[in-house]
């Protein structure tokens, strides 16, 4: 109901957690990312008040050590991470797309079984998270989330999945996007489109801009 304003909450107050936590984030990622999304899932719920009963978002963020070049990826729901690697082995520039998060889905066994234990019920097509077998609320696509209220007692979660990568030479630059962007599109197509303007960020900002409103006038 109120999706834009959870996001919004939660991109101005995450950053600032990850700087100010009690854990040094390049020393203690994983703690600092957990930290960090549970406070910014409180903000959330504080900002929003009783509307966050409907309302949340999904959320995604990658540190940076410079000193071990290593990426540090943090994932809640199905935002994405995804790296844009260029093949030295071609002759021409061939780009592969690099996804640093998996999107946390009710369909995966370890997320459908938290969610099972605490009472909920998965089903439909895309799978959705459900108070009972009625399927009536709150029809959740993703297993965790930021805000949320009602499906946050039937095992979604706030918790981030955490991973890291250590960075190649060939990797150039980085897309972080939530699924507006990546249900429109598919990460090769993203990468490739990005590439084309390497050295121009707005542009290439555009660009995906204008592919996605394309992508959704075809589906209408």
């Amino acid at each position: 109901r109120y999706g834009h304003e959870a996001a919004l909450i939660a991109s101005t107050r995450l950053n600032g957690h990850l700087a100010m936590g009690q854990n040094d984030p390049l020393k203690h990622p994983k703690k600092a990312f957990q930290l960090a999304m549970r406070l910014t899932d409180d903000d959330v719920y504080a900002g929003l008040g009783p509307d966050v009963e409907y309302s949340g978002c999904t959320g995604v963020a990658v540190l940076y050590d410079p000193a071990s070049k290593v990426l540090h990826s943090a994932n809640v729901g199905d935002s994405r991470a995804v790296l844009g690697r260029q093949n030295p082995e071609t002759m021409r520039p061939r780009w592969e797309a690099v996804p640093l998060t998996a999107d946390c889905r009710p369909s995966l066994p370890e997320e459908r079984e938290r969610i099972q234990l605490s009472g909920g019920h998965v089903a439909g097509n895309p799978s959705r998270v459900w108070d009972s077998e009625a399927c009536i609320k709150p029809g959740i696509a993703v297993s965790r989330s930021i805000g949320d209220g009602c499906a946050r007692g039937v095992g979604v979660i706030a918790e981030p999945v955490i991973s890291s990568y250590s960075l190649r030479p060939e990797d150039r630059f980085l897309v972080l996007a939530s699924d507006g962007l990546w249900d429109a599109l598919p990460n090769d197509k993203v990468v490739s489109l990005v590439a084309k303007f390497l050295h121009l960020p707005q542009v290439a900002l555009s660009a995906l801009f204008e592919q996605v409103r394309r992508a959704e006038s075809e589906e209408c």
